[in-house]
């Protein structure tokens, strides 16, 4: 896939994340508060579907991800290391993080 068609896709992912959760972005007044409103404002993803990433714990690849607490959070596929000895027993793993615990995009 060439770099053009992947930063199209990602960029069509984050609109549609920003589409189908406008809800982060309204204004609500809060109750007994004359007034006051409090506003939940979420930023765009900084990493987008199928981009290589790097953490503490590795290397992986984002397979999906959702606003949470008004931050993000991605599904990162890790990246199988050699082949063991004893050979595999399952699949890669696939872990939960938040966008903070990301570092950089991996080419």
């Amino acid at each position: 896939m060439t770099n053009t068609l992947m930063a199209t896709q990602n960029n069509a992912v984050r609109q549609q994340a920003i589409v189908s959760h406008r809800w982060v972005s309204a204004s609500d007044s809060i109750k007994g508060t004359s007034g006051l409103t409090a506003t939940n404002v979420i930023t765009i993803p900084r990493f987008g579907k199928a981009q290589r990433v790097s953490f503490v714990g590795g290397v992986g690849v984002t397979l999906y991800f959702w606003p949470d607490s008004g931050t993000w959070t991605y599904a990162v596929q890790m990246e199988m290391g050699p082949e063991p000895e004893m050979g595999r027993i399952g699949s890669e793993t696939t872990i939960l993080l938040n966008e903070a615990d990301i570092h950089e995009v991996m080419n």
